[in-house]
């Protein structure tokens, strides 16, 4: 049993300093090319996002999963009449609760401009600060991935005079950032970071498409991202790149002919890398959208590659998703399809559907590996469109996840309410080309497009807090899927609820207090319907004094 005196100690502490003192503890596509080239519109905006009217950052509900606006103004505020679509997301490798996304910032929908969006968060998404990266430069392609060491890098497309990119670095969690330090690049760019502990811990590489004065090819940077080496032969076709555990690089094709490149000897500094193998993965891709109905001028969803560093018997297996036509139908019956290589990309697995059965279309998958090898997969689903899920006006953003290396998928879930996909489109006709995800072994963190405004914009989701019963699944998709109850719905599962145990890990200690504090100072500014605050333990919808109370009671009874 603890002792009770720490309670007025926590108490005087928070009402003396205020939330911020807790919080502070913690604290792109070029051209519009479809099927032929298209011209740019490269004029500056119209006018600024300062002198627009606002909204209120919009924060939507699904179940337990609650999706929160990113690119918002100083007070919070949405802009209306701009646009923001592809997203990437980067969680620090030092503190996960410090999230940067970038997307493609378009000031205007009566212009193809667009900017390098760009937000970070020290409160795992609750609350961010937005900014621009290089005001007034036609940029695209934002690809977003943290180091090592806690920094976090920014690859950029330019594309004037020519297809080129940039990295930014930040060093401060995304307040400020480095650069631009050019890195040859090109159209359809993607990076990975070497996170393994081999020779390579620390490397950036990036790969592009042949919409470049390079053509098709892969780069490496050993000075976290100052400086290139390349470029040289071994890239692919918008697809996106896996860094494997022994430190060798895999790039996927994302268009139509479905490959992977392993590329080997990429860490070493004194010679340059070779391809050591070109194999085929039997994923049928769609590139362009064929309908008017989901992403007109855009991809239905890029190839996307991940791959396992678990400790246990799937480690190096490399997995491989992709949408495409699956029933012969020339391109109007979107699915997503899974395949994986469990011998180091020499052969691939029949493909297998993980959104299961149901009609309509699926878009955007976007796939993550957990550091202990859970499979998490999301995409844009149609199949609940009210009219026709086959010429549909609206999409849902689906979950569903692997625990056996995607032998078999668990149920998939809605996450995120219903949107109307084509509103809000900017002078490209589409919603950008790509979401992007993140996993932890307690959840994933995904960044995605909607029109839950009337426009487009980009949200931050968390699906998983915590994984209480440590079967592999996070508490919020088991119980959304029906395979655990929570008969009082607070969106903890009943057999292993204890309040104190506030960040679920099985025991009452001083992480709890920790986190409990900083979630209730956090959360004490929001507006919260009941269930939606972490900290409003008595479901009333308000974070207040009764609930610091409450919990420090409990803290000092323990479970």
């Amino acid at each position: 049993m603890r002792t009770r005196g720490i309670r007025s100690l926590a108490v005087l502490a928070v009402a003396l300093l205020g939330p911020d003192a807790a919080l502070a503890q913690r604290e792109e596509d070029g051209a519009s090319i479809a099927h032929e080239p298209r011209p740019l519109d490269v004029r500056a905006p119209l006018d600024t996002p300062a002198l627009r009217p606002t909204s209120p950052g919009a924060r939507v509900r699904r179940a337990l999963f609650v999706s929160v606006q990113v690119n918002v103004d100083a007070n919070g505020e949405n802009t209306v009449g701009d646009a923001a679509n592809e997203p990437s997301i980067a969680p620090g490798e030092l503190d996960p609760a410090n999230l940067v996304i970038g997307w493609r910032q378009f000031d205007t929908i009566g212009s193809s401009f667009r900017q390098a969006g760009q937000a970070y968060s020290f409160d795992r998404g609750l609350r961010w600060t937005a900014r621009t990266l290089d005001p007034g430069v036609f940029r695209s392609d934002p690809v977003l991935r943290a180091g090592p060491g806690g920094e976090f890098y920014y690859s950029s497309l330019r594309i004037e005079p020519t297809y080129e990119t940039d990295i930014f670095r930040s060093e401060d969690g995304g307040v400020t950032w480095l650069g631009p330090y050019y890195s040859f690049g090109g159209d359809k760019q993607w990076i990975s970071v070497d996170l393994t502990d081999g020779p390579g811990r620390g490397n950036v590489y990036q790969h592009w498409d042949n919409a470049s004065p390079f053509g098709r090819k892969f780069a490496r940077s050993f000075d976290r991202g100052f400086t290139w080496d390349g470029p040289v032969d071994g890239s692919s076709d918008w697809g996106q790149q896996t860094t494997l555990p022994d430190g060798s690089v895999c790039i996927t094709n994302g268009r139509n002919t479905s490959t992977v490149i392993r590329l080997v000897g990429t860490s070493d500094p004194d010679t340059p890398p070779t391809v050591a193998s070109t194999t085929e993965t039997g994923l049928r891709l769609g590139g362009f959208s064929d309908l008017d109905s989901v992403n007109p001028d855009g991809l239905i969803g890029q190839g996307n590659i991940s791959s396992d560093h678990s400790g246990g018997p799937a480690r190096g297996n490399i997995y491989v998703v992709g949408t495409g036509d699956y029933d012969g139908s020339n391109g109007i019956d979107y699915n997503i399809a899974f395949v994986r290589s469990t011998d180091g990309n020499l052969s691939y697995s029949a493909p297998v559907f993980p959104h299961g059965a149901g009609a309509g279309h699926q878009w955007f998958g976007t796939m993550s590996v957990a550091p202990g090898g859970r499979i998490d997969l999301v995409w844009n689903d149609t199949r609940n469109d009210p009219v026709d899920p086959w010429e549909p006006d609206t999409s849902e953003l689906f979950y569903t996840c692997s625990l056996d290396a995607g032998e078999t998928w668990l149920p998939a879930i809605p996450v995120s309410p219903p949107f109307e996909h084509r509103l809000g489109f900017p002078g490209q006709n589409k919603l950008g080309d790509y979401y992007d995800a993140h996993s932890d072994d307690l959840g994933v963190d995904v960044a995605y497009a909607a029109t839950f405004n009337g426009e487009q914009d980009v949200y931050y989701l968390r699906i998983g807090t915590a994984d209480c019963n440590a079967n592999g699944i996070p508490d919020e998709p088991e119980i959304a899927m029906g395979l655990a109850a929570d008969d009082d719905g607070d969106g903890r599962i009943d057999a292993c609820q204890c309040v104190a145990d506030f960040n679920g890990d099985g025991a009452v200690d001083t992480q709890d207090f920790i986190a409990f504090l900083n979630t209730w100072a956090a959360e004490r500014t929001l507006d919260c319907s009941p269930g939606d605050c972490l900290a409003d333990l008595d479901g009333n919808g308000a974070v207040d004094t009764q609930d610091f109370l409450a919990f420090l009671n409990a803290w000092a009874d323990g479970c």
